[in-house]
């Protein structure tokens, strides 16, 4: 019967431990999501802005080109009224 009881104690305790050790994965796992899902709202939140700043950077280049063009076309108008005429 001692023997018996003590099997059992042994069982109870490696148990026990099992138990523990479930719980700390557990913890250990909710730490790791809770991880990804601030990565992956920081993810989301970088592709907004990097969208963003596409937006503005293909404004901003489309608002050079039409500054390059007036400055073209001002030269152009400089040219012919700079020439004597005739």
């Amino acid at each position: 019967m001692k023997l018996l009881s003590n099997y059992l104690n042994h069982l109870d305790f490696d148990l026990q431990e099992a138990l523990l050790a479930k719980e700390r994965v557990i913890e250990l796992f909710e730490i790791r999501r809770a991880a990804y899902q601030r990565a992956e709202y920081h993810y989301s939140v970088a592709k907004e802005e990097f969208r963003d700043a596409s937006v503005l950077m293909a404004n901003l280049n489309q608002r050079i080109g039409e500054l390059q063009s007036e400055r073209f076309q001002f030269e152009e108008e400089w040219d012919d009224w700079k020439k004597p005429h005739q």
